[in-house]
């Protein structure tokens, strides 16, 4: 799911997001809905800033292909390295896992 509402933009919407949460809240959520919390984190710290930059500060509405090629080879290996062993305060996104109860 999206995270942090502060991101929320024109962009966002384009691409089907209609709102984005903290994680408290989206837990919250799933709990008064009848779910059991197995896993619940924020993911991609990196991607905060050009996130906001690009589609925030500068109101892009595109998403070039070549960016996200570089992003994804250089930014997401060594994010994936440090997110494995350190719990992220804030991230772009959350990835809950929950069942229903």
């Amino acid at each position: 799911m999206p995270a942090l509402r502060w991101l929320l933009g024109s962009f966002d919407e384009q691409i089907g997001h209609f709102r984005r949460y903290t994680k408290d809240e989206l837990e919250d959520k799933c709990r008064r809905a009848g779910f059991k919390i197995l896993e619940s984190k924020y993911l991609d710290l990196a991607g905060i800033i050009p996130w906001w930059i690009k589609y925030r500060l500068l109101r892009s509405n595109t998403m070039e292909a070549n960016l996200i090629a570089v992003y994804d080879k250089y930014f997401i290996p060594v994010a994936k390295v440090i997110e494995s062993r350190i719990k992220l305060p804030i991230g772009k996104n959350i990835v809950l896992i929950a069942e229903k109860i």
